[in-house]
């Protein structure tokens, strides 16, 4: 197996997770990044992106783009401390894989959540500028 393959099927793979994040992140998201109600693995969860081996310039543009099609379905979740993990990822990404940007506006257009405090951030993360 290539090695784009490997890492696209580890990308794909990735739901596990996110029902980590959904079964294990449940305090309300009341302040983006200075939040630590879910302890430790709370912080994994909203850094999760942030140490998971792929960034960008990491790889190549099709494996960023698939990175960023993992993030569609999370921030797509029910559960706020998911959703905010995305947007987290999301912003990191919008100044180098233009659909980030796209997700975010997408999203916006239909959030998944009533918190105002998510949906602030998500804002902010459309300008690459993240907590």
């Amino acid at each position: 197996m290539g090695e784009y393959r490997i890492r696209s099927k580890g990308l794909r793979d990735a739901q596990w997770k996110l029902d980590l994040i959904e079964r294990y992140c449940t305090a309300p998201v009341r302040n983006i990044g200075n939040d630590h109600v879910n302890g430790h693995i709370g912080f994994l969860c909203y850094m999760l992106w942030d140490i998971f081996v792929l960034y960008p310039g990491n790889s190549s543009a099709a494996m960023m783009e698939e990175s960023v099609g993992v993030m569609d379905s999370a921030i797509h979740s029910q559960n706020d401390q998911c959703i905010t993990s995305a947007i987290h990822s999301l912003g990191h990404w919008v100044r180098e894989v233009h659909s980030a940007r796209r997700v975010l506006n997408r999203w916006l257009r239909s959030p998944t959540t009533t918190n105002a405090v998510v949906i602030d951030y998500a804002k902010i993360a459309k300008t690459g500028y993240i907590l």
